[in-house]
């Protein structure tokens, strides 16, 4: 099972955190890339683990709906719930009028982190900080921080809505 902490371990590690002089611009994209992927796969853990439990991990129901999320959809969400009022379909869907602050949070560093991904994993012109991937590897931690400290029902039903599609 892929650990969403160990990930970001391993993204600042490759930021440098503890180095001294010009960073490699590659470790830096794969910093910010795998930073993204900590977050990521800390919603898709937290919302499998919410439906089938921790205990199917090993199961192939829980592998099921863990590959069930799709990146593109998990976007659209959580620009649609980063507002200070929801839409009605988002309303219905969560059963509140607005997301606690916390989670409004964690899909807005979701959406910056995934757009930085992608510029880390596709473009070939530009560079990257140390600094600002430093800043991504901390933004993801705090999202994960963020998540986990929610209460569980409103964490849970915003994870469902992440990984379904509704209509």
């Amino acid at each position: 099972m892929i650990d969403p902490l160990r990930l970001l371990v391993i993204a600042d590690d490759l930021a440098g955190r503890t180095k001294k002089g010009a960073p490699n611009q590659t470790l830096l994209r794969r910093s910010v890339s795998t930073a993204y992927y900590a977050l990521f796969h800390h919603l898709l853990q937290a919302g499998t683990d919410a439906l089938v439990g921790k205990r199917s991990r090993k199961s192939a129901r829980y592998a099921l709906i863990y590959r069930s999320f799709e990146h593109a959809r998990m976007k659209q969400i959580c620009q649609a719930v980063d507002k200070p009022v929801l839409a009605d379909k988002e309303k219905i869907a969560l059963g509140v009028a607005a997301l606690r602050q916390e989670l409004r949070d964690v899909a807005n560093i979701f959406v910056q982190l995934q757009q930085q991904r992608h510029w880390a994993d596709y473009s070939p012109h530009g560079k990257i900080t140390r600094s600002d991937a430093l800043d991504l590897v901390n933004q993801a931690e705090l999202a994960i921080r963020q998540l986990d400290a929610c209460p569980i029902e409103e964490r849970r039903n915003f994870l469902a809505l992440v990984m379904t599609s509704s209509r």
